[in-house]
């Protein structure tokens, strides 16, 4: 797996790509929207464990479930109302990487709709 800083900062790197491309379309990265957080697991009580961690740090458990044809590899999305700009800065992304981290999990990213 690799190291948390290196994913720290590929998602550093990535959101400000993402970031730059809202941008283009108009969106303002620090007012609060609907934004969905990405994570994998590898074991379902890792899985579990991961989704009831983001629960209790009120976020919204959108997805937790079985990759098909992916032996032991679990989906887990969670929901919150935030701003891009928090959302992205380098506390969260160190506060989502090693969280997932904990669970044996990886934090794959965020979404939001345009």
């Amino acid at each position: 797996m690799i190291d948390i800083a290196e994913q720290i900062n590929g998602h550093l790197k990535r959101n400000e790509v993402l970031k730059n491309t809202l941008k283009d379309k108009g969106v303002v990265l620090n007012q609060s929207r609907s934004i969905e957080l990405h994570f994998w697991a590898f074991a379902k009580q890792d899985a579990v464990s991961l989704a009831k961690a983001l629960y209790d740090g009120d976020l919204l458990i959108l997805t937790l479930a079985p990759v098909p044809d992916q032996e032991g590899r679990w989906n887990i999305e969670a929901g919150v109302k935030d701003s891009v700009d928090s959302l992205t800065s380098f506390s969260m992304v160190k506060k989502f990487v090693e969280l997932a981290a904990r669970y044996n999990a990886v934090y794959d990213g965020w979404g939001t709709v345009v």
